[in-house]
């Protein structure tokens, strides 16, 4: 199984969130780094064998990563899940870490899971303006 952190094969509007995501993780003194960014189907299904995945995940189309603490991996505390969960939503990001049925705390998408069926349907090339439609425009930077 190989783990990818490309960011570069996340869609654009949800990889600039990303990226802020981090910085705003850094800047409230959190460690936090991309585990891992696109899977492909065969990683998918070897995750969902092993029960800890799903084989139609965000992740084989771009729209999810997950985010882990630099130094404590998923054994981050408490404190970094919940920063992690209000940074993703105030960058209009889905927290996996609110599923009801199977929290995810390092996992974040660019978009609800009510709309991922939609998303299966589209090409790669349609999944940025797809997934931008649910992200509200990308706050000014302050220097």
């Amino acid at each position: 199984m190989t783990i990818n952190r490309d960011m570069s094969k996340l869609v654009p509007a949800f990889r600039a969130r990303v990226e802020l995501l981090l910085e705003r993780m850094h800047a409230r003194g959190f460690d936090a780094m991309v585990w891992e960014t696109y899977r492909s189907r065969g990683r998918a299904a070897e995750l969902a064998d092993l029960g800890t995945g799903v084989k139609d995940s965000m992740h084989t189309l771009g729209l999810a990563v997950d985010i882990v603490s630099r130094s404590k991996k998923w054994g981050a505390s408490e404190d970094f899940w919940t920063a992690l969960g209000e940074e993703a939503e105030a960058l209009s990001l889905t927290w996996g870490g609110r599923w009801p049925t199977r929290p995810d705390k390092p996992h974040v998408q660019a978009i609800p899971v009510s709309a991922q069926g939609n998303a299966r349907k589209l090409a790669a090339r349609e999944l940025d303006a797809f997934s931008a439609k649910y992200m509200a425009p990308l706050p000014e930077r302050t220097a």
